[in-house]
């Protein structure tokens, strides 16, 4: 296939021979300085995929997980430090290719305009699940040096 750059460059039938020798050994010069990019760009290409494999992590996302998006977009006049980057919860309607995913609010079922990466989601966990921190009794009795050491241990413990 021949580019209009290349047919500017075959050369004329009426040139001077070393003017059209020139030209020919440029085209010659041309076209291996392509073949030899080109393949340099493919290895370059495999390298880079091999280190990035090496730290690709595959998303766990299933349909109908509970997943919080990540917004990049602040309202207007809010200090973007004081607002929270997660939207949602979302739960994920159906899967796309190279890990997107359709999403569909929890609240009312609105779906989501376009398909979300897997990199702009996490998991949502919710906050009535959380365990609850259950702190042991504070010891009221003054220690007025009639018990050992012993016995206090042992009532702490039971605790």
């Amino acid at each position: 296939m021949n580019l209009p750059f290349d047919t500017s460059l075959i050369p004329k039938d009426g040139m001077n021979k070393d003017a059209k020798s020139h030209v020919t050994d440029l085209l010659s010069h041309l076209k291996l300085t392509q073949k030899i990019a080109s393949k340099n760009i493919k290895e370059a290409q495999e390298r880079q995929k091999k280190q990035h494999d090496k730290k690709a992590i595959t998303p766990n996302f299933n349909t109908g997980d509970l997943v919080l998006l990540h917004t990049t977009r602040m309202p207007v006049g809010l200090s973007p430090k004081l607002q929270c980057p997660w939207d949602g919860p979302y739960y994920i309607a159906a899967t796309g290719p190279n890990y997107s995913f359709k999403l569909r609010k929890c609240s009312d079922h609105k779906e989501h305009e376009a398909n979300v990466n897997a990199k702009r989601l996490k998991h949502y966990k919710d906050p009535n699940n959380r365990p609850s921190l259950e702190t042991s009794p504070v010891n009221t009795q003054i220690d007025d040096g009639n018990q050992s050491t012993d016995a206090l241990n042992e009532e702490n413990q039971s605790y």
